[in-house]
């Protein structure tokens, strides 16, 4: 079986920028539902001088003809290690056409927004 690829990216620069972790291509087919977990962490959970976030909110940029998501949050685990995790269940209809569909997914933390991760959803025949 082949491994999940995910790609962390730092969301901001300077030395206490978020990590944020996801699934940034899905290769599927017809009528499967598939899960993205997003994760965001400060870089060094040890680092007392990062502000530790209390709250992360996902939202779509844009719905998508014959896709649906639904955001599962996970939690948030604070302490030594302060990281939000939620799943994006993506949901692909059984008639969809085959094709690349984009979306977005906006991350904010505290109420404050952060970036905008970028989603392709590739449907095949």
């Amino acid at each position: 079986m082949k491994p999940v690829e995910v790609i962390g990216t730092n969301v901001e620069s300077g030395p206490t920028a978020p990590l944020v972790q996801y699934r940034n291509y899905i290769k599927t087919i017809a009528g499967e539902v598939h899960c993205n977990v997003v994760a965001v962490c400060k870089p060094d959970p040890k680092d007392p001088s990062q502000a530790a976030f209390s709250q992360c909110d996902l939202r779509i940029t844009n719905k998508l003809d014959k896709i649906q998501f639904y955001l599962i949050k996970v939690g948030h685990s604070g302490g030594p290690v302060n990281c939000y995790q939620s799943v994006l269940v993506i949901d692909i209809a059984q008639d969809i056409k085959p094709g690349v569909y984009i979306t977005g997914i906006l991350v904010f933390l505290d109420g404050k927004y952060l970036t905008t991760l970028h989603l392709a959803i590739d449907v095949n025949p």
